[in-house]
Protein backbone atom coordinates (compact mmCIF):
# COMPACT_ATOMS: atom_id res chain seq x y z
CA UNK A 1 0.00 0.00 0.00
CA UNK A 2 2.84 2.31 0.59
CA UNK A 3 4.40 1.86 -2.12
CA UNK A 4 1.48 2.36 -4.40
CA UNK A 5 1.10 5.55 -2.41
CA UNK A 6 4.50 6.84 -2.79
CA UNK A 7 4.28 5.47 -6.67
CA UNK A 8 1.51 7.83 -7.08
CA UNK A 9 2.49 10.94 -5.51
CA UNK A 10 5.84 10.55 -7.88
CA UNK A 11 3.66 10.49 -10.76
CA UNK A 12 1.57 13.09 -9.85
CA UNK A 13 4.33 15.31 -8.94
CA UNK A 14 6.54 14.06 -12.38
CA UNK A 15 2.98 14.80 -14.55
CA UNK A 16 2.99 18.51 -13.13
CA UNK A 17 6.59 19.03 -13.71
CA UNK A 18 6.22 17.57 -17.37
CA UNK A 19 3.08 20.18 -17.73
CA UNK A 20 4.73 23.21 -16.20
CA UNK A 21 8.25 22.79 -18.37
CA UNK A 22 5.71 22.39 -21.74
CA UNK A 23 3.90 25.70 -20.52
CA UNK A 24 6.56 27.27 -20.27
CA UNK A 25 8.32 26.41 -23.37
CA UNK A 26 4.79 27.37 -25.02
CA UNK A 27 5.09 31.00 -23.17
CA UNK A 28 8.73 31.29 -25.07
CA UNK A 29 7.63 30.53 -28.21
CA UNK A 30 4.63 32.41 -28.31
CA UNK A 31 6.78 35.72 -27.17
CA UNK A 32 8.93 34.70 -29.26
CA UNK A 33 6.74 34.61 -32.53
CA UNK A 34 5.66 37.83 -30.76
CA UNK A 35 8.62 39.91 -30.97
CA UNK A 36 9.53 38.78 -34.51
CA UNK A 37 5.98 40.13 -35.74
CA UNK A 38 6.91 43.17 -34.20
CA UNK A 39 10.38 43.07 -35.61
CA UNK A 40 8.99 42.94 -38.72
CA UNK A 41 6.40 45.26 -38.90
CA UNK A 42 8.90 47.47 -37.83
CA UNK A 43 11.10 46.56 -40.62
CA UNK A 44 7.76 47.44 -43.18
CA UNK A 45 6.95 51.05 -41.22
CA UNK A 46 8.53 52.91 -44.13
CA UNK A 47 6.28 51.06 -46.51
CA UNK A 48 3.17 51.03 -45.02
CA UNK A 49 3.33 54.76 -44.30
CA UNK A 50 4.95 55.54 -47.72
CA UNK A 51 7.78 57.67 -45.83
CA UNK A 52 10.23 59.67 -48.28
CA UNK A 53 13.54 58.08 -47.33
CA UNK A 54 13.79 53.86 -46.35
CA UNK A 55 16.06 53.05 -44.06
CA UNK A 56 14.45 49.81 -42.66
CA UNK A 57 16.35 46.21 -42.64
CA UNK A 58 13.37 45.50 -45.24
CA UNK A 59 12.83 48.35 -47.76
CA UNK A 60 16.14 49.43 -48.32
CA UNK A 61 16.78 48.93 -52.58
CA UNK A 62 19.59 47.70 -53.35
CA UNK A 63 21.71 44.88 -53.80
CA UNK A 64 23.35 44.09 -50.74
CA UNK A 65 19.95 43.79 -49.00
CA UNK A 66 18.88 40.20 -48.89
CA UNK A 67 15.60 40.85 -47.66
CA UNK A 68 14.35 43.42 -50.34
CA UNK A 69 12.78 40.18 -52.44
CA UNK A 70 12.44 37.48 -50.56
CA UNK A 71 9.40 35.59 -49.26
CA UNK A 72 7.43 36.51 -45.72
CA UNK A 73 8.79 32.93 -44.67
CA UNK A 74 12.26 33.77 -45.09
CA UNK A 75 12.27 37.64 -43.15
CA UNK A 76 9.59 36.10 -40.50
CA UNK A 77 12.65 33.11 -40.04
CA UNK A 78 15.02 35.32 -39.97
CA UNK A 79 13.42 37.88 -37.33
CA UNK A 80 12.33 34.86 -35.11
CA UNK A 81 16.03 33.49 -35.30
CA UNK A 82 17.35 36.97 -33.89
CA UNK A 83 14.88 37.10 -30.91
CA UNK A 84 16.61 33.97 -29.70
Amino acid sequence: MATRKIFRNFANYYIDSLVSAINFFATILLLAHLIACTWIFIGHYDSIFEKEVKRSWLSIEDETNIFYNTTWRYKYFYAYYWVF
